[in-house]
């Protein structure tokens, strides 16, 4: 509710502080992981997380968001430009499991398999990545 009325106070033209404006980011970005992990609303969630970036271009956990909603649509082109954005503004390991999984699904093996790596340096206990990396480079 309170990322509705934030939308609203800036449809009238109001300009929020930075503290104001932060907490609108904030709760777009709340509305966002809603939508997309307990509704599976990915068209929402995407809509949510734009509205994030469209207040703060830089941050990190919406852009990570946005591009998983992208992916569960299919959507990896796309996914890819915000994965890379966020991994240049210092995302972490998880980052780099998002964009992994979007080049592997357009047929980037060598790039994957260098993300993959980058998640198990990160967070060497990652079962998935792990999976994944032994998937994709065992010798047929």
């Amino acid at each position: 509710m309170a990322d509705f009325h934030f939308e609203m106070a800036l449809e009238y033209g109001l300009d929020p502080d930075r503290q104001t404006r932060e907490r609108m980011v904030i709760a777009a970005h709340m509305h966002g992981e809603e939508l997309q992990y307990s509704s599976e609303n990915f068209p929402g969630a995407i809509s949510a997380y734009s509205r994030a970036l469209a207040l703060n271009p830089d941050h990190a956990p919406a852009l990570l968001g946005l591009a998983e909603a992208l992916q569960r649509l299919d959507r990896h082109e796309e996914a890819l430009a915000d994965l890379d954005r966020a991994i240049a503004l210092g995302a972490d390991w998880t980052g780099y499991l998002l964009r992994a999984r979007s080049r592997r699904a357009l047929g980037d093996m060598p790039g994957a398999i260098a993300d993959f790596r980058q998640v198990l340096e990160e967070n060497p206990e990652h079962l998935g990545a792990r999976q994944a990396l032994a998937e994709m480079t065992a010798r047929p």
